[in-house]
């Protein structure tokens, strides 16, 4: 078949370097795994709070699943909402300070139906250059007007929303609380001032925010001592710090309306499963009973970031920007050898020249204890450090 030649002919013509694999993990989400008969520190999982291997939280997903079966069966406006799911999005509201909550299938689900839901073709978007794929993906979906500015600039931001004012009906902000690449935090109070000046809607990924910024895991919102208005759509996943699988939204009660009235990809999808709704359900209520998990990941970052030689990082993700495709590679494969399991970001992911090691520290890491309990982290330490000091 032609068509198959020409497939098979595409995937040739990818180099090495970006080729894309699958690697096969048991327990992927654990602080330390275990590879090939040899324990190492896993530095490539957003289980940033390490709840996802947390005996209380597989016991929530365990008696969601004995409960209300394997799957639910249907999408949320059939038979797919249940008791337990109304329970997670009420628990979630709290967490983020708004009316309502609305939990998805996905974190990529809960921005298609955000985006689509509240934008068209009549409609303007400003987007962070860097935002991720599913945000993206969004925008282009709705049809709306869409110009790009950069991550952070403010300028930008504002010379974009003055050129859509006046052929807009509606006006969209989207960005990234806790940039997924970059590990730094947007400028949340002078872009929620921008927002309040153009009248728009402020759509905020906070993925990698939630259970990890906030005095107890909140999030952005409380990062900064804000309360989040009628305009303002959070975004998140369960399957971050949370340590399940799934997205939300978090917003005034008539916008997470006009999301179950008007988006497809939420009305057409069936639900969430149980496991992972029971699993947020535990991990929630570990979160809301104490911040220790908090605390401790507060106290990995900033040993970590001691001991490899950089500015103390205010999130887990730490980047270690190589440059080349196959210069982060080989780093990547030495790490490896020394006890760390950290896998290279490349193109597209990143823009080309930009390869690097994203480094996600968790709760449950051993860091902040000056003495480790396992020689081959000193090893990846020296590693890490003779980067950092180039």
């Amino acid at each position: 078949m032609k068509g198959n030649q020409e497939i098979k002919k595409q995937l040739e013509e990818i180099p090495f370097e970006l080729k894309r694999r699958l690697r096969i993990f048991d327990r992927g989400s654990a602080p330390y795994i275990e590879v090939d008969g040899r324990q190492m520190i896993n530095l490539t999982s957003n289980n940033y709070l390490s709840l996802a291997t947390d005996p209380l939280v597989i016991e929530g997903a365990v008696a969601a699943v004995k409960e209300d079966g394997a799957g639910a069966g249907s999408s949320r406006l059939i038979a797919g909402t249940s008791a337990r799911i109304t329970l997670l999005e009420s628990k979630l509201a709290e967490l983020k300070n708004t009316e309502r909550a609305l939990v998805t299938t996905s974190g990529f689900t809960a921005a298609l139906s955000a985006i689509v839901a509240l934008v068209g073709r009549s409609d303007g978007i400003v987007i962070e250059k860097s935002s991720h794929a599913c945000l993206i993906s969004g925008a282009r979906l709705s049809g709306s007007k869409t110009i790009f500015f950069r991550k952070n600039n403010l300028e930008g931001l504002t010379r974009a929303l003055k050129k859509l004012r006046d052929r807009s009906k509606r006006l969209l902000i989207i960005l990234d609380g806790v940039h997924s690449m970059d590990g730094d935090i947007a400028p949340l109070p002078e872009i929620l001032n921008i927002a309040e000046e153009f009248d728009s809607f402020l759509l905020v990924d906070d993925a990698h925010g939630t259970g990890t910024l906030g005095p107890n895991g909140e999030g952005i919102f409380a990062h900064f001592g804000i309360k989040p208005s009628e305009y303002v759509i959070q975004m998140g996943t369960l399957s971050k710090a949370l340590g399940s699988q799934g997205g939300f939204l978090a917003a005034d009660k008539a916008i997470i309306d006009l999301f179950i009235q008007k988006s497809p990809a939420f009305i057409y999808t069936t639900g969430l499963n149980p496991a992972a709704v029971g699993a947020a359900n535990a991990a929630l209520d570990i979160l809301a009973k104490n911040n220790e998990r908090v605390v401790n990941l507060r106290r990995n970052i900033s040993a970590f970031c001691k001991k490899i030689g950089i500015q103390t990082s205010k999130t887990p993700i730490i980047p270690i920007v190589i440059g080349g495709e196959k210069e982060t590679i080989e780093l990547s494969n030495k790490l490896e050898a020394a006890g760390c399991l950290t896998l290279p970001i490349r193109p597209p992911t990143v823009p080309k020249g930009t390869s690097r090691l994203r480094l996600s520290v968790q709760s449950g890491h051993r860091l902040f204890v000056e003495t480790s309990e396992h020689a081959s982290e000193e090893r990846y330490l020296v590693l890490l450090r003779s980067r950092t000091a180039e």
